[in-house]
């Protein structure tokens, strides 16, 4: 995770009267440099600023009276401190106490080093998210090197700010749109900062590699446990790869965003509209993704009154490689932001030569802003002087990981995913022949993708999947595959040798 944002250390306010409590958080290495402030009671707690403070471990007994009573004069000084409450029964009514009164999270004795370590990542990351500010840049200014920040003057992103400005006047649900790494966090972060909820709390929910069942506690909690939706009821929950949420979970916010006016999946699709000026006692949702969710409708892999929901404000984020000239000053803002915030980069005037950042600026980019902060970030640790050279890019930039050819944790869930919800949407609707459609959809995405690798040409991917061309092309064509994928339809491509041998058919299940 990324703590950057100053260079003074992390505050970490450890209220408990037992010290193995301080000591487990002092050998945790996984976190940066921060300093531990301990107090054992109420008394020596309130006497300690809470202004500088970063996260709070907060024990519920104390010698002189309850941690909940705390928790509350925590939250009227600074509601946006996250408050680790331990307690030590599990399930407890304290616990669940200790959650609605807007702690982050509850640990139990005795801690679990695994699980201490993990809920201090996440909150010093929630602390970031909502004490850094996110600006954005001007032409020819230089922001303040401590803020997370826009940067562009493109008309696509000129466009991007527009649409962040009227989604900040609403209170719409918002759906942001766009490839890996193009910074959908950061305009929920901006849209959350110019709105009326500013001053609210702000949880981000992931969808990628967490299971079903973790999901589900994380949104809408169980009979111990608040979820952030609860959590969050006056301020804005985003929910991060919405198109890798199951269809249950699909449901289940549909339910809790339209209380009362839930139809069922057979009926017609129709817009949902909320009214603009909905009421602060409910979250609002901003949803990210980067997959086309009206095609996943079409699909019935994702629910169509929820898109109709979320799609009420659409903002779509353009990758790098369609505003290259943001590119200059991106690298520019990357290099002042890491020599401020990290020593091992700090130095003194340095620059990236012309034929470097044309070399920059021609590269494509696949990975967006995430790709282009990990090169400057080599690159700066790799260059000797005051300049980055183009040699020294050439070489990053041909050793970076490709994203087609890499397969991924995140491909991996994204697939699995997409089965469990293939699967799910059957048992649903009581059909009858998922096998059969199983097959189908399983042909269609192989020749996709061997099609995508082949780059349209029929001959080569007919040989590869060991299927004649006129075969291929009924399936690419019953598939709508043809005009995306392929590129040559002529009857001079070469055809599979007629005496191979028959590998195993796609459409026939082989007992």
């Amino acid at each position: 995770m990324d703590y950057s944002g100053s260079r003074r250390p992390l505050r970490i306010l450890v209220i408990d009267d037992d010290p193995l409590v301080a000591r487990f958080v002092q050998s945790i290495k996984t976190l940066p440099t921060f300093e531990l402030i301990c107090c054992r009671t109420l008394a020596e707690a309130r006497r300690q600023s809470l202004s500088r403070l970063d996260t709070v471990l907060l024990d519920q007994g104390l010698p002189d009276g309850e941690g909940l009573s705390l928790l509350d004069e925590i939250r009227a000084c600074d509601p946006h401190l996250p408050v680790l409450f331990i307690t030590a029964q599990v399930g407890s009514r304290t616990a669940i106490e200790a959650m609605k009164r807007g702690a982050f999270d509850y640990l139990t004795k005795p801690l679990d080093l695994a699980a201490l370590a993990r809920q201090l990542e996440l909150t010093l990351e929630a602390r970031r998210l909502t004490r850094t500010p996110v600006v954005i840049a001007r032409a020819g200014e230089t922001p303040d090197d401590v803020s997370d920040v826009l940067v562009g003057n493109s008309a696509a992103m000129s466009a991007v700010y527009k649409a962040i400005g009227r989604a900040a006047s609403s209170d719409a649900p918002i759906l942001l749109v766009g490839e890996m790494g193009v910074g959908k966090l950061l305009a929920a972060r901006a849209i959350r900062q110019h709105s009326a909820r500013a001053s609210e709390a702000f949880r981000v929910v992931a969808c990628n590699g967490v299971s079903l069942e973790q999901l589900e506690l994380q949104l809408f909690g169980d009979d111990h446990t608040a979820g952030k939706l609860e959590q969050c009821a006056r301020g804005i929950v985003v929910i991060e790869d919405i198109d890798l949420a199951p269809l249950s979970i699909q449901t289940r916010l549909l339910q809790h965003l339209l209380p009362g006016s839930f139809p069922s999946e057979s009926d017609k699709p129709r817009t949902v509209a909320p009214a603009e000026n909905a009421s602060l006692s409910t979250p609002r949702i901003i949803a990210t993704t980067s997959q086309n969710l009206e095609e996943m409708v079409g699909r019935s892999l994702f629910r169509s009154e929820l898109y109709y929901l979320l799609r009420t404000i659409t903002i779509t984020l353009p990758p790098l490689r369609l505003r290259r000239e943001d590119i200059p000053p991106l690298v520019d803002h990357f290099i002042s932001r890491m020599a401020h915030l990290s020593p091992q980069y700090n130095i003194s005037n340095v620059r990236v030569s012309p034929p470097a950042l044309a070399m920059l600026v021609n590269h494509d980019w696949p990975g967006n802003l995430d790709e282009l902060q990990s090169v400057i970030r080599h690159a700066l640790m790799e260059s000797t002087g005051a300049v980055v050279a183009s040699d020294t890019l050439q070489r990053l930039l041909k050793n970076q990981p490709t994203l087609v050819h890499a397969p991924t944790h995140a491909t991996s869930e994204a697939t699995t995913t997409h089965w469990r919800s293939f699967v799910a949407d059957h048992v649903f609707h009581e059909k009858n022949d998922l096998y059969a459609d199983a097959i189908a959809e399983m042909e269609r995405q192989v020749i996709a993708l061997v099609l995508e690798e082949t780059k349209g040409n029929i001959a080569h991917a007919a040989r590869l999947l060991g299927i004649t061309r006129g075969s291929l092309r009924k399936k690419a064509r019953t598939h709508d595959l043809l005009a995306k994928h392929v590129a040559d339809l002529g009857d001079d491509q070469e055809e599979p040798a007629t005496d191979a041998p028959s590998p195993i058919s796609l459409d026939t299940p082989q007992q």
